[in-house]
């Protein structure tokens, strides 16, 4: 849930994806069509179709000597064997409680869309839905106010899963992504869809929510938030949740909002999960278009990459607060510059360094998402 702006196409239906070999596929959706949702519109991105998630991801990749590589990015419409379903986070600041209409401030929405996901293209098929969205101002009101805001936007994901499991999806594994208020929604989809349904839970590969609150009881991997959907712990372990927030380094997790007594919140380094001991982040990057960072102004591409740059590290306070705190790790002679402003009044709020939750860690996540899917294909 932003308290700015965080910045932040489709004309024909989507091309046929071949189904996964899965023998007999549990869905309670199967053969569903939502009026609304079949319509190509209605879809920020959808594969087999040149739209906002097929765009240009060529990256400037800053290397720690100070040269520089211009790589491609992962191509355009390549059929995977894994589907993400991304919610984008709020994109509307007014001050007044509202739901947004659908494809209002859509360039907000495509650019940061294609930041925090486009790359995600490189291990799944993108499924994106536009949804009525609350406005900034709609998280100024008490939780009683903005509810059926909330239960509105929510009503459209949940529309937009219904049809994409019932026309899309075709017995792929699922991959949930979210940030800020979309990962509030990724929450309210593992409640009202996967939590209850063990059947649903084993077409889940992982679920991603960043920037939310979510807690489990201290020392527990499931539990709090979700009764059956745990958090991830283990390597190569499917079905479960990677979440955390960010903050810069050397300071305390925002003390905004604290988890219930006998509780504590997430945090899931993703770059640990899987590689016990690694010290850096693998792959950060930014999207030119998204803003808010000091990038070398002589960079042409859409998106930089400053590969072993960032460290990361689970940190929890005394009242149960997590978060990932991001600092500068880089080696004796990095030449670079951390092209965001870590002392910033605006990243010193409890809001942290919350506007790259996705960024530090993507090409991390996308690796977690990759080794899944690999495994899942054998």
């Amino acid at each position: 849930m932003l308290w700015v702006v965080v910045a932040a196409g489709c004309a024909h239906a989507p091309g046929a994806l071949t189904p996964a070999p899965l023998g007999s596929v549990h869905s309670p959706f199967t053969g569903y069509s939502s009026p609304r949702y079949s319509v190509p519109t209605e879809w920020l991105c959808l594969p087999g179709r040149e739209d906002t998630c097929q765009r240009s991801l060529q990256t400037t990749v800053l290397k720690p000597d100070g040269s520089r590589e211009v790589k491609p990015g992962p191509a355009a419409n390549v059929e995977r064997n894994v589907d993400c379903f991304f919610v984008y986070p709020t994109l509307d600041y007014s001050l007044g409680p509202a739901n947004v209409p659908p494809g209002q401030g859509s360039r907000l929405v495509e650019d940061w869309t294609l930041g925090q996901v486009g790359n995600f293209r490189e291990v799944c098929n993108l499924y994106v839905p536009l949804y009525r969205q609350i406005t900034i101002g709609t998280y100024l009101r008490s939780a009683e106010e903005r509810e059926p805001y909330l239960a509105a936007a929510a009503s459209d994901v949940f529309e937009a899963f219904r049809h994409y499991l019932g026309q899309y999806n075709h017995g792929r594994k699922v991959v949930l992504l979210g940030h800020s208020q979309g990962a509030e929604m990724v929450v309210r989809l593992l409640k009202e869809f996967f939590d209850d349904d063990p059947g649903l839970r084993q077409r889940l590969l992982l679920a991603i929510p960043l920037g939310c609150d979510l807690d489990v009881p201290v020392g527990k991997a499931v539990g709090g938030t979700l009764t059956h959907v745990p958090v991830c712990h283990e390597a190569g372990e499917t079905g479960c949740i990677v979440a955390y927030r960010t903050f810069g380094a050397g300071r305390q997790p925002g003390e905004r909002w604290p988890p219930p007594a006998g509780r504590e919140g997430v945090c899931v380094n993703p770059a640990l999960l899987d590689t016990p001991g690694q010290r850096l982040l693998g792959r950060s990057s930014y999207s030119v278009a998204m803003g808010w960072v000091h990038l070398p102004p002589d960079i042409t591409t859409p998106f930089v990459e400053y590969p072993d740059f960032y460290s990361g590290a689970c940190v929890k306070n005394a009242r149960g607060i997590a978060g990932l705190a991001i600092g500068v790790g880089a080696a004796v002679g990095d030449v670079r510059r951390n092209p965001a402003d870590f002392d910033a009044l605006f990243f010193r709020t409890d809001m942290g360094l919350h506007l790259f939750d996705f960024q530090f860690a993507q090409g991390d996540l996308i690796d977690l998402i990759g080794r899944r899917a690999a495994a899942s294909s054998r």
